[in-house]
């Protein structure tokens, strides 16, 4: 999976400083399918997760959002590419999602927990990896989102 992430502020700043993202992603799988989500993310709600409340539709057309994004007076803060593995288990009764996430603009490679509920619609339930992950067996297997 390839993600072309763009995150959007305006030219004050006043979204990223208070922790807010606004992020325009495209996803193109391995068959050449591409998706556009469109996401917000409000300030950490747990510090020691990281956890944020997200909401994100579909959008179908990037160039389109891109433009209404610019109206509405934001401008690009960060866009990059990752290249992304996706594995799914359940923990503690929870499915969740591990990505493996390499970044050629940084020459970095992370792990990020997600939960797969809340990858499209407002849904702002916020589930805690850790709570079950430290605890549980899990038996991964690769999924394509």
């Amino acid at each position: 999976m390839l993600y072309h992430d763009t995150y959007f502020d305006t030219p004050s700043g006043d979204p990223a400083r208070s922790g807010r993202e606004f992020r325009l992603r495209t996803v193109a799988d391995s068959s050449g399918g591409q998706r556009h989500v469109l996401t917000f993310k409000d300030p950490v709600v747990d510090e020691a997760s990281g956890s944020k409340p997200e909401f994100e539709t579909l959008v179908a057309d990037r160039n389109s959002m891109g433009d209404i994004i610019a109206r509405l007076g934001y401008e690009t803060a960060l866009s990059f590419t990752k290249r992304c593995e996706n594995f799914e288990f359940t923990a503690s009764g929870r499915r969740m999602v591990a990505t493996i996430a390499r970044v050629s603009e940084i020459d970095g490679t992370f792990l990020e927990l997600g939960n797969p509920s809340r990858r499209l619609g407002p849904n702002p339930r916020l589930h805690r990896p850790e709570d079950g992950t430290r605890r549980t067996r899990c038996h991964p297997r690769r999924v394509h989102y």
